[in-house]
């Protein structure tokens, strides 16, 4: 018979193993259409939906190719694609919080890449700062827990040596972090957490960020919009003080976006399983750009 410590210390080693599956996972493309349906989806306009849509099987070669200019032996077909993929904020082994998850997560044995897609979030006003996170108020969860939260997240960035930041101190509101950081959006923070953990080791991948800016072409009024939010996201980069990983944005043209609201209007997450007969979204591969900030 196991006592309590020899217990805790089995459960603790099986949650980092990571070779568990419920059911019989092929790891095939409709496989993820089929999970995504049952997702939530607010309208046709979601930027899952072009997401999923944008990395199927048959744009891997070009996607590579694109993206290799910048990551050098990368490996789009081969490597694990993730997506909707957690991570814990933790402090010394403990969960303080919900799970971060990352829309694509893209692992192959030179890279770790964390993919964040908005579509028209950007369009419909500013992201949350961390600044109003810590202070949001939220039953059970006080300031100081929040706090702590936000250290594991920036500590997951530093053990990649990936910021200049010191660790904060969870006791003061006037360190450093808390009084230069306050205007970071707090989802940018815990998303480049994602892409930093466990990486930059003897044996780990490089850590990538890369932020997927659907927009509508010829639309001006939404190019504008998307042009604020990269200059914002240039700017969090700068004050978090990111360093010794690859950060880029992809915008991609949609070059149907008035077609799928008249055809889709109204529709929610059943449109992945129409997906998997016909195209929803069309882009423009010929006028994608990718800036790297880091």
């Amino acid at each position: 018979m196991k006592n309590d410590n020899e217990m805790k210390v089995m459960k603790d080693g099986a949650l980092q193993d990571r070779q568990y599956f419920f059911g019989m996972p092929s790891g095939k493309y409709i496989e993820v259409l089929d999970a995504f349906t049952g997702t939530r989806v607010n309208s046709c306009e979601t930027s899952s939906l072009p997401l999923v849509e944008f990395w199927q099987p048959e744009n891997l070669p070009q996607l590579e190719t694109l993206l290799g200019k910048y990551l050098v032996d990368l490996d789009l077909e081969t490597g694990l694609k993730v997506f909707e993929c957690p991570t814990v904020p933790k402090r010394k082994g403990r969960v303080l919080g919900p799970a971060s998850m990352t829309d694509l997560m893209i692992i192959d044995n030179n890279w770790q890449i964390a993919i964040e897609a908005k579509y028209t979030e950007y369009v419909w006003g500013p992201a949350q700062t961390l600044g109003a996170w810590l202070v949001e108020k939220s039953f059970g969860v006080d300031i100081f827990k929040r706090r702590t939260i936000a250290k594991a997240w920036i500590d997951m960035i530093g053990s990649a040596t990936c910021t200049g930041l010191d660790s904060p101190n969870r006791y003061s509101k006037n360190c450093d972090f808390y009084t230069t950081c306050g205007t970071v959006g707090y989802q940018f923070l815990h998303r480049t957490a994602s892409a930093c953990l466990g990486t930059n080791g003897p044996e780990g991948s490089k850590p990538v960020l890369v932020y997927q800016l659907f927009y509508k072409q010829g639309d001006d009024a939404h190019i504008a919009k998307m042009e604020a939010f990269k200059d914002q996201l240039c700017d969090w980069a700068e004050l978090l003080k990111l360093k010794n990983m690859t950060f880029l944005i992809m915008s991609v043209p949609v070059t149907n976006a008035s077609d799928v609201i008249a055809k889709y209007d109204g529709r929610k997450a059943d449109l992945f399983e129409e997906m998997k007969m016909r195209t929803i979204y069309t882009f423009d591969f010929d006028g994608l750009e990718i800036e790297k900030v880091l």
